[in-house]
């Protein structure tokens, strides 16, 4: 059956902005007199906000609260999507592409709202997605196909007919033990796991603009 509904993630899939939270746990830490170590660092890299927060109160002497930890993460990130990333190459042709062939399109990302709507409208993206679901509203993690099926039932198209484009090994084994067919992108700051990726997904692009609609 052909693609008819697609759940995009955004960060290493859309945008070129993994850069952002590449050592973010760490920054942060630093930014409000904390001293964390290489081994901090590197365990906080991949985290999603609710584990690096949980992580920073677990491992330091701190008088903030969860939520506020959370809040900082995010303030330390804000320049970026307010400002400097973008659109990986021949991002706007695959969507244009999908958008012409019906296809729904929803978005379902690790990054808080507010930074997600902020960098759509400023890079143009926004006019391809209606929905948006954000892990943190939800109270879940990309690492387990809920927010997957909840985009999907928003969708309302066939769990065989929908497809799951991401970057991250994690996301794609939460989208994977969903039941979704899931189109890996490759993305610079996945690259020590990009044979697992490539093993894993259905479909792997070194960019969007690869993609053969023909084999969906």
């Amino acid at each position: 059956m052909a693609i008819q509904g697609a759940i995009f993630d955004l960060d290493g899939t859309l945008l070129d902005s993994m850069h952002l939270w590449v050592g973010t746990g760490a920054r942060y830490a630093q930014s409000i007199g904390l001293s964390p170590t290489a081994e901090d660092r590197d365990a906080m890299n991949g985290m999603m906000l609710d584990d690096m927060s949980a992580y920073i109160l677990d491992h330091f002497s701190v008088s903030l609260t969860q939520q506020q930890l959370i809040d900082g993460i995010n303030k330390s990130v804000e320049h970026g999507y307010f400002h400097e990333v973008q659109p990986k190459p021949t991002t706007f042709d695959v969507l244009n592409q999908l958008s012409a062939m019906g296809v729904r399109m929803c978005l379902a990302t690790a990054t808080e709202r507010y930074l997600t709507e902020a960098v759509l409208r400023r890079t143009g993206l926004s006019r391809y997605f209606d929905r948006i679901f954000t892990a943190g509203e939800y109270h879940t993690t990309k690492y387990r196909p809920e927010i997957f099926h909840m985009a999907r039932e928003w969708l309302g198209t066939p769990l065989e007919s929908t497809y799951v484009f991401e970057d991250t090994y994690a996301s794609i084994r939460g989208a994977k033990d969903g039941g979704y067919k899931v189109i890996a992108v490759e993305d610079r700051w996945a690259e020590p796991r990009r044979e697992e990726i490539q093993a894993l997904a259905d479909i792997y692009l070194k960019q969007l603009g690869d993609l053969d609609f023909t084999k969906l």
